[in-house]
């Protein structure tokens, strides 16, 4: 399963993006945007069971971010594979966010906050078509990202 934090701004998060593991590039990431009413703390229940599973695999980019978001904090019996981490070890790079490393790596030009709908005071609006596509390639881009890495 992949991962990743959607940052509102500072060290706000506006939501957590999903992926199960084998699914189709495009299908199966689901955002769990933090503004709907009552979703924050079902999402970090979950995640928090996730975590706790030795037997689960996280992958995703940044995944200290995901770790913040836990109750039980910066722990996981989880095997995590963080694609950050990985290009920081592999790499001399001066910026290892998600957008240069999948630019370098994959040829691939994310989406950008701007075009997801964010302006310099203003976020997207819940459900935003745009920003769900953001959401989903902070999960799909480490998935594609990971199998290179690991060799």
């Amino acid at each position: 399963m992949t991962v990743g934090v959607v940052p509102a701004g500072g060290d706000a998060v506006l939501g957590l993006a999903v992926a199960p593991d084998g699914g189709e590039e495009g299908r199966g990431a689901v955002f769990a945007d933090f503004r709907r009413p009552d979703l924050r703390p079902a999402v970090v229940e979950t995640l928090d069971a996730w975590l706790a599973d030795p037997e689960r695999e996280i992958v995703g980019h940044d995944l200290k971010e995901v770790l913040r978001l836990s109750a039980a904090g910066p722990t996981a019996a989880a095997r995590l594979f963080d694609t950050m981490l990985a290009s920081y070890l592999l790499s001399a790079a001066r910026s290892h966010d998600l957008e240069d490393v999948v630019l370098q790596r994959l040829g691939v030009k994310p989406v950008e906050r701007g075009e997801a709908g964010w302006s310099k005071k203003q976020e997207p609006p819940v459900g935003h078509e745009p920003l769900e596509i953001y959401a989903a390639e902070q999960v799909e881009l480490p998935r594609r990202l990971a199998p290179a890495m690991r060799e």
